[in-house]
């Protein structure tokens, strides 16, 4: 069973080999690599291999991208005061990249980061990237 299992964005790269058509405006993004989707599942260029594809995408490069985000479940209750350290070292990297929007792959991911961007009055905005491959290749 377990080989017939897919990561969203591992399916539509290597199973339907997906081509994505790109009908949205231009837009700055910048991707988080969560730490399960990389260490775990091994999941690594899948999600940016789908941004490239569209074509008023810019992807920017967070740096210390695959860097937890210090969310990792009850780590960040009961390490609060190092998951919240972590959080922010994202958030500063994420603002200094000049994104409108952070992509993720992780909902407990994009829930911390989001939360403390937030918190710190960064207007950057976060989707999931199911979300955003929607909204991008569909006539509303």
């Amino acid at each position: 069973v377990a080989e017939r299992i897919f990561e969203l964005t591992e399916f539509l790269v290597h199973v339907l080999k997906i081509k994505l058509e790109d009908l949205g405006e231009p837009v700055k993004v910048t991707w988080h690599t969560s730490c399960h989707a990389k260490r775990e599942m091994g999941i690594d260029t899948e999600p940016k291999d789908l941004l490239h594809q569209l074509k008023n995408v810019e992807l920017l490069k967070l740096e210390r991208e695959d860097e937890c985000c210090g969310f990792g479940g009850t780590f960040a209750i009961k390490e609060q005061h190092i998951s919240a350290a972590m959080v922010k070292d994202k958030v500063d990297d994420i603002s200094k990249t000049g994104a409108s929007r952070l992509i993720g792959g992780d909902s407990g991911c994009l829930l911390n980061i989001s939360g403390a961007m937030k918190h710190s009055g960064i207007s950057t905005s976060h989707q999931h990237i199911a979300e955003f491959l929607w909204e991008r290749t569909t006539d509303k």
